[in-house]
């Protein structure tokens, strides 16, 4: 749903227009709020945080940059939900994801769920000229995003 978010539409012609020169280093932070329900703590059920949270981050971080993953290092850890230990020894709730794309840019997601603090999106492209932050709550965009999924069923373009 991010890429029909207008700030993150605003942003992304922005690194195409040059305006942060050539990018180098991209973060992104997605940090949900709440409590997961506990299905999402077994990962026979979930891919766990980083698909069921930071899918979008990943997804948008590819798109703003125009490239895909060459190497992919992560970290992960449950620091917040003790109660899921015992019974989902696999289960994380924090990670740390470095990242190398295709195209030299060097990339981060930081992840955590649940962010008791709530809801938290942000973006940060480093380019060799300037810099660009991006953060949003994404209303329009699921809207957006609904609409165009419709359109595309009705029009039958994928």
């Amino acid at each position: 749903m991010r890429r029909f978010d207008k700030n993150f539409l605003r942003a992304k012609k922005l690194i195409e227009d040059g305006a942060i020169g050539t990018p180098i280093l991209i973060k992104s932070v997605g940090r949900g709020p709440g409590l997961p329900p506990e299905w999402y703590a077994d990962l026979n059920k979930s891919n766990g945080l980083l698909a069921e949270v930071n899918s979008h981050d990943f997804d948008s971080i590819r798109w703003l940059i125009g490239s895909n993953f060459k190497k992919v290092y992560a970290l992960a850890d449950n620091f917040k939900l003790s109660q899921y230990k015992e019974k989902y020894p696999d289960f994380y709730d924090t990670a740390a994801v470095i990242l190398k794309f295709e195209n030299g840019v060097l990339g981060m997601v930081d992840g955590c769920c649940p962010a008791t603090y709530g809801y938290d999106v942000r973006v940060e492209i480093l380019g060799t000229e300037g810099m660009l932050q991006i953060g949003s709550k994404f209303k329009d965009a699921y809207e957006e995003g609904a609409r165009h999924f419709v359109n595309c069923i009705l029009t039958n373009v994928i």
